[in-house]
C-alpha cells in the first residue's frame, strides 16, 4: 500500500509566513495526483513536505500505514524528480541511473538488469555511456525520470519536471509520463503551474491558492463544474469568458442581449445580479449550429486559426468583471488577465467559417453550458 494521507498539514515559517494551511488530502495507491496553481500558492512546499525536505509545522503525513511526519527523506521510500534534472555532471548516464542502487548496496547483477530495463523503457540504451553535458534537455529529463524509476520506490514526487523543455518536447514528454504511469502504476504526486499539464496527466487535480486547496477532483469536473470563480478562471485555455448579467423571468440579460434559457433551481428572483461564465466552445458560427439556439451578432476583433479550430475574439458592451479571485487566477493563466475596461470574449468556431478581423459574425450560444457565480463571494451557483 502506498496511499498518501495528509491530515491538517500546515507550514508556517519563522517569519510568520503561512505557506500551507491545514490541508486534508488522500492520494490513493497508484493514483496520479497533480497539484496546480499560480506561483506562490504552496504546491511545491506541500510536495517537499511529503518528501521530507520541508519540516511539517502542523498536522501529519502517512505513506501507507506508516506515519512519516518526522521520518527523514531517505527513509520514506520515495523518489523525487526535480525541475533542474539534478544529474551528476561527472557521471555517465549509466552511473547516474545506478547511483542510488550502489548507495543502497544492491547487487551488481541486479543493478545492471534494472538499469538496462529502465534504459530500454525510456529509449536511453544508446546513451548509457554519455555524460549529461552531451545530452539534450529531453534526454536529460528522461535520465532524471529513469533514476527515480530504477529505485522502484513506493511513491514518485515530481516538481515541475517539464518546465525547462520547449513546447513540442513538453507535449511528447507528457505522453511518455502518462504511458510510464499506466505501466508502473506507482502513486505519483506531480506539481505544475501549467493547467494543460494538469488536465492531461492527472487522474485527479488539486487546484491550490494561498496555501489552500480550492477544489480537488477529476480534470473534467474542474472544467465543467468549478466550485468558484478562481477555479473557473484558472482552468481552461483559452480562459473562460466572464460577464455580469441580470436574471430575467425566462433567462438572463447582459451587454444588451437577452438570452432565453432554463436557469438552475434556487438561483434567485428576476433582477438578481450574477456572474455568468461561458467557455469558448459554447459558441459556434450560427450557420453551423443546431437551429433554435440564441444568436448574438458580434464584430470579430481577433482571429486565431489553429487548424482544427478557429478562435474569434470580440468585445462586449459590458464592464470587465472585477474580482479578486480572477486576478489571482490570472497570475498562473495569462489568458485570464485582460487589461481593457470592457469585457473581452473568445469564441471557438469551426474553421469552415472563415472570419476576418472587422467582420460581423452571428454566433449561436449553447445556453445549457452557462455557469453561474455569486458576484460577491465568487462561489458557484449552478449550471444552466
Amino acid at each position: 500500500m502506498s496511499r498518501i494521507t495528509l491530515s491538517r498539514v500546515g507550514k508556517r515559517y519563522d517569519n510568520g509566513h503561512v505557506a500551507v494551511r491545514s490541508i486534508d488530502l488522500t492520494i490513493e495507491t497508484g493514483e496520479f495526483m497533480v497539484l496546480v496553481g499560480p506561483s506562490g500558492c504552496g504546491k511545491t512546499t506541500l510536495l517537499r513536505m511529503i518528501a521530507g525536505l520541508e519540516e511539517v509545522t502542523s498536522g501529519s503525513i502517512q505513506i501507507g500505514e506508516r506515519d512519516v511526519t518526522r521520518v527523514p527523506p531517505q527513509a520514506r521510500d520515495i523518489a523525487m524528480v526535480f525541475q533542474n534534472y539534478a544529474l551528476y555532471p561527472h557521471m555517465s548516464v549509466r552511473e547516474n541511473l545506478g547511483y542510488a542502487l550502489k548507495v543502497r548496496g544492491v547487487a551488481k547483477a541486479e543493478a545492471k538488469t534494472r538499469i538496462e530495463t529502465v534504459a530500454g523503457m525510456l529509449g536511453l540504451e544508446r546513451l548509457l555511456d554519455r555524460r549529461p553535458n552531451q545530452l539534450s534537455g529531453g534526454q536529460r529529463q528522461r535520465v532524471a525520470i529513469g533514476r527515480a524509476i530504477v529505485r522502484e520506490p513506493a511513491v514518485f514526487l515530481m516538481d515541475e519536471p517539464l518546465s525547462n523543455l520547449d513546447a513540442k518536447l513538453r507535449v511528447g514528454m507528457r505522453g511518455e509520463l502518462a504511458r510510464l504511469h499506466n505501466r508502473l502504476a506507482v502513486t505519483t504526486v506531480y506539481v505544475t503551474h501549467d493547467q494543460v499539464e494538469a488536465m492531461t496527466l492527472g487522474h485527479r487535480v488539486a487546484v491550490m491558492r494561498d496555501g489552500e486547496i480550492m477544489q480537488v477532483g477529476p480534470p473534467e469536473d474542474l472544467y465543467r463544474r468549478p466550485r468558484n470563480l478562481f477555479v473557473a478562471a484558472f482552468i481552461g485555455a483559452p480562459a473562460i469568458n466572464l460577464v455580469e448579467a441580470r436574471l430575467e423571468a425566462d433567462g438572463l440579460s447582459f451587454a444588451g442581449w437577452r438570452i432565453a434559457c432554463p436557469l438552475p433551481p434556487g438561483l434567485g428572483d428576476a433582477g438578481r445580479r450574477v456572474i455568468v461564465g461561458i467557455r469558448p466552445e459554447a459558441f459556434e458560427a450560427a450557420e453551423f449550429a443546431p437551429p433554435g439556439l440564441p444568436r448574438l451578432d458580434i464584430t470579430a476583433e481577433i482571429v486565431e486559426a489553429q487548424g482544427a479550430d478557429s478562435y474569434v475574439g470580440f468585445t462586449l458592451d459590458a464592464p470587465r468583471v472585477e474580482a479578486e479571485q480572477i486576478a489571482a487566477a490570472a497570475e498562473g493563466n495569462d489568458a485570464a488577465l485582460i487589461s481593457e475596461a470592457r469585457a473581452r470574449f473568445m469564441a471557438r468556431v469551426t474553421p469552415k467559417r472563415r472570419v476576418a478581423p472587422g467582420e460581423t459574425l452571428a454566433l449561436a450560444l449553447d445556453a445549457s453550458a452557462l455557469l453561474f457565480f455569486d458576484p460577491d463571494g465568487g462561489e458557484a451557483l449552478g449550471q444552466a
